[in-house]
């Protein structure tokens, strides 16, 4: 419901489904690629009667920021892109408007709303999708000014505060997972589906273990390559990543990919080559890299992002107090662009009323010009130009006080102060 301080028709909304709301099974079912955003924000607009949309997708959210719309549109838009019964949506989706919307937009580009408080890689994340929204043409000014503030609101909480302290992002997590099974990563090998940020960033953490021997698969393979060479290891395409399989005690997937990358029967055939040595496989992407039907193979376990809660919760203790902290800025944040919000109509008009003030003196300075070239005299063209300055700027504001009835006494004052005259 809107604040009564709230302005009338700036309705900015946050919608969508998140880690809050739905597990990774169903997340994956409303993910969206780079490419399928592009294409699918011109449609969303159109379709709920937005004026500006936004779509951040990542392994833990799928959420639309809008100015514009409503529930109900934005529901029917996304279970018709997605192929789903809207009825489905009812329990698995949020919903903020305004205040509260401005709020969860600040609070996410923090990390405050990560599966992990305080992860950094959501703010790459959130820039990505301002700029799929500028490239599509769907950020106007309002939602401009929202993203522009957000990563300032997350730069200031990441100086200010102690939320990045103990950093452990969704990647750090997942290799800390691995030290359940294996103390000697030394004599492992890991195996990394994917080679874009949270790959690397696995890749790193790996490193940091002393892991023995690295492979990256990666659908276009100089990106693969590139990331091995990195940290010493080896890189091969996605069409080798069942024969290489077998060579892994540790599988991560982090890679986009809107298909299964590897099946139980994958799995299945690399634990017979391997006589039964277990495997560790953790998945941190949405859509899902692995089968979750590999859970059910003896010898092989499976984990995806939702099981990292232990950890998480471990590193959440440590942050909570710049939470707090945190959480104070944003409000402070939220009312300012409240403010804004509610300004923006006299600003508009202070900026019309300049634009036309501009105009009109330029016609005068150039019809000035031409009277010059003609040999006018120019102290009489100087006098001219002032004269006829100012009756052009004073026309519509004295036709605007002569409309006003006497009675408007609180009208004439403000007038009256604005011009620096007096009433009587």
């Amino acid at each position: 419901m809107l604040n009564p301080s709230d302005p009338p028709g700036k309705t900015i909304t946050a919608f969508g489904i998140n880690h809050h709301t739905a597990d990774a099974a169903l997340r994956e079912k409303f993910a969206f690629t780079p490419e399928e955003t592009l294409t699918a924000l011109a449609n969303c607009c159109e379709a709920t009667g937005a004026s500006e949309i936004a779509l951040l997708s990542t392994c833990n959210r799928s959420e639309i920021y809008a100015v514009g719309g409503d529930r109900a549109r934005l529901v029917q838009w996304l279970a018709a892109h997605k192929t789903t019964a809207p009825d489905a949506l009812e329990n698995l989706t949020f919903h903020y408007r305004d205040r509260d919307a401005i709020r969860h937009i600040y609070r996410v580009a923090s990390g405050l709303d990560s599966l992990i408080l305080g992860e950094p890689q959501i703010l790459g994340q959130l820039k990505q999708a301002y700029h799929l929204g500028k490239k599509a043409g769907t950020i106007g000014g309002i939602l401009e000014r929202l993203f522009q503030q957000s990563f300032s609101v997350a730069k200031q909480i990441r100086h200010s505060t102690a939320i990045g302290a103990n950093n452990v992002s969704v990647a750090a997590a997942g290799v800390k997972l691995t030290h359940r099974f294996y103390d000697d990563h030394n004599r492992r090998t890991a195996l990394i589906v994917g080679a874009g940020e949270t790959a690397q960033l696995v890749a790193k953490y790996l490193k940091d273990t002393d892991i023995k021997r690295l492979i990256i698969a990666n659908r276009t393979l100089t990106h693969a390559q590139t990331l091995a060479e990195e940290h010493g290891g080896f890189a091969i395409s996605l069409e080798q990543l069942p024969a290489q399989l077998h060579e892994a005690d540790i599988i991560i997937g982090a890679a986009r990919s809107d298909r299964t990358l590897i099946s139980r029967e994958h799995l299945k055939e690399s634990l017979k080559r391997r006589r039964n040595a277990l495997q560790v496989l953790i998945d941190l992407a949405i859509p899902r890299n692995f089968d979750p039907a590999i859970d059910t193979l003896n010898q092989a376990f499976l984990y995806s992002v939702d099981d990292l809660e232990q950890i998480i919760d471990d590193n959440l203790k440590a942050r909570q107090n710049a939470a707090r902290q945190a959480e104070a800025i944003i409000n402070l944040y939220g009312d300012d662009f409240i403010g804004w919000l509610r300004s923006k109509p006299q600003q508009q008009i202070v900026r019309k009323m300049r634009e036309n003030a501009n105009t009109i003196r330029e016609q005068l300075l150039q019809e000035s010009y031409r009277r010059l070239a003609h040999g006018e005299d120019p102290a009489h063209l100087l006098e001219q130009l002032s004269r006829k300055l100012t009756n052009k700027l004073l026309h519509n504001p004295s036709e605007l006080i002569h409309a006003i009835p006497p009675d408007h006494k609180d009208w004439l004052a403000i007038i009256a102060d604005t011009f620096k005259t007096e009433t009587h």
